[in-house]
C-alpha cells in the first residue's frame, strides 16, 4: 500500500470498502442513522434501515464518524439504501478519497486513535490566538486533537467564546489555571493530522 502522502488523485479511482457508522438529513425524511459501505469515484454507497420518500437527485447531508459532515445529492436510491454524489470542489474530493483509503487500510480497532479524543503534543507549540473583538493573543499549544486542543496563555478568553486558532475556527470550552480548551468548529483534516499539523 502507498503511503498515505502518496496518494494521489488515482484515489478517485479505487473502490474503497470502509464501514462507518453515521446518519443522514434529508427533506421529507428526517435525520436517519446510516453506515458508509463504500466510497468510489466521488460516491458515497450508504445503506440505512429505510430510505423513506427520499428522491434521486435530492440534497442530503451525511455526518460520518471520524469524517465529518459531507453534503451531496442522491443520485440512486432503494429502500434500504442509497448513493451520494458529493458536492464539493475537486480539491476536497481528492482529500476525502486519501481519507477514506487511509480508513480502508486500517483494522477496525485501528481506528480509535483517529478519533477527535486522540491527542498529540505538537512539534510547533506557539500559536496566535484571535478573539471576535480582534484582540491577538499569543499562546503555547499544550496539545492538539482533531476535534481541539489545550492552549496556555496570560490573557484567558471568556468560556463559550468564539476565537480563531491560527487559522482554525474553535470555541473555548473550559478554562483551567494558566489556559483553556477549544472545541474546533470541524474535525482536523484526517489525512494530514500528525504532531506537525499547523493550525
Amino acid at each position: 500500500m502507498l503511503p498515505v502522502h502518496e496518494i494521489t488523485t488515482d484515489a478517485l479511482d479505487a473502490v474503497h470498502d470502509v464501514r462507518l457508522p453515521g446518519r443522514f438529513l434529508a427533506q421529507g425524511v428526517g435525520e436517519r442513522p446510516c453506515t458508509l459501505v463504500s466510497h468510489y469515484r466521488g460516491r458515497l454507497n450508504m445503506s440505512t434501515d429505510k430510505v423513506g420518500s427520499m428522491a434521486d437527485d435530492g440534497r442530503v447531508v451525511v455526518y460520518l464518524d471520524l469524517v465529518g459532515r459531507i453534503e451531496g445529492e442522491a443520485v440512486w436510491t432503494s429502500d434500504d439504501a442509497f448513493s451520494l454524489g458529493i458536492a464539493a470542489p475537486p480539491d476536497k474530493r481528492v482529500r476525502l478519497a486519501r481519507q477514506f483509503a487511509k480508513l480502508a487500510r486500517l483494522p477496525p480497532d485501528g481506528r480509535d486513535e483517529l478519533r477527535g479524543q486522540h491527542r498529540v503534543r505538537p512539534d510547533v507549540d506557539a500559536v496566535e490566538i484571535v478573539r471576535g473583538t480582534g484582540e491577538r493573543i499569543r499562546a503555547t499549544l499544550v496539545d492538539l486533537s482533531r476535534s481541539g486542543a489545550a492552549i496556555r496563555s496570560v490573557t484567558l478568553p471568556r468560556e463559550y467564546e468564539d476565537v480563531t486558532v491560527g487559522r482554525t475556527p474553535a470555541r473555548v470550552v473550559r478554562r483551567f489555571d494558566g489556559g483553556f480548551a477549544v472545541a474546533f468548529r470541524r474535525l482536523l483534516p484526517l489525512e494530514t493530522f500528525d504532531a506537525s499539523y499547523r493550525l
